[in-house]
């Protein structure tokens, strides 16, 4: 019998905002895994995974998922979670650069992480103190891996 389908949320096209049910944990405790997207010069999209302990809403996982031009939509960067249906561990899964993009609404090629950014910054991250294009960068290419539900959270172990 193959294994159950991992979980993940839909595609979003940067504006709208998904959470999709789940159970995570060895004690398999109810939760809700959302985007959260941050508009700013570098909108970017966070993956989170929260549960609720004696009333109180807890992050057991919080991964910068996707980076895109704020007033372009072009995609820069994306990573998918896809969250293991027993819900013990979560693979962050760099999303590849499609073969044919729109150019409407990929007017410039992703980025990839293997490869280094030629992004120099730009004086509206400085003069705006947006977080730069590079930390995110670096944010969300260093989740890509495996995390492992360890004692109360997601830990990443590869």
């Amino acid at each position: 019998m193959a294994d159950p389908k991992p979980i993940e949320l839909p595609p979003s096209n940067g504006a709208e905002q998904h959470c999709v049910k789940l159970v995570v944990g060895t004690a398999r405790e109810a939760a809700e895994l959302c985007d959260e997207i941050t508009p700013a010069y570098w909108q970017f999209t966070r993956q989170v995974i929260r549960v609720t302990r004696s009333g109180k809403r807890v992050t057991v996982l919080d991964v910068v998922t996707k980076i895109e031009g704020y007033d372009s939509g072009a995609k820069m960067l994306e990573l998918r979670l896809q969250v293991a249906a027993d819900g013990t561990t979560v693979v962050a899964v760099e999303v590849a650069a499609p073969a044919n993009p729109d150019p409407a609404s990929q007017p410039g090629p992703m980025e990839r992480c293997a490869v280094p950014s030629d992004w120099e910054g730009s004086p509206i991250e400085r003069q705006k103190g947006v977080t730069p294009y590079r930390e995110l960068r670096r944010r969300l290419c260093s989740a890509r891996g495996t995390y492992a539900w360890r004692g109360a959270r997601f830990q990443r172990v590869r």
